[in-house]
């Protein structure tokens, strides 16, 4: 799918092509478009710019898209080696 949307950005330079993305998967929404329609119930609730989309997004809608695209926690080891109960629970094993 990378490899699709690097090929898709690259016509879109090359070519100055304009393109429609219609998707609910904000992730690829984001990395390939300028600009953001979020449509509820067939209405067009909100408009805004892809880059500021997860930051300024304010309709319920939006917001509940935006919270499902899954997150990558490159951190959580260093979570669970400071939680004090995790670390006595297999402290003497």
């Amino acid at each position: 799918a990378a490899a699709i949307l690097e090929l898709l950005k690259e016509l879109q330079r090359e070519l100055g092509l304009s393109y429609m993305f219609i998707s609910h998967d904000l992730s690829t929404v984001e990395a390939i478009c300028d600009d953001v329609l979020v449509m509820y119930k067939g209405e067009v609730v909100e408009a805004l710019p892809a880059a500021t989309m997860s930051s300024e997004a304010t309709h319920p809608y939006s917001r509940l898209l935006i919270s499902s695209v899954p997150k990558l926690d490159t951190g959580w080891l260093a979570g669970l080696e400071q939680d004090p109960e995790l670390v006595a629970q297999f402290a003497n094993r």
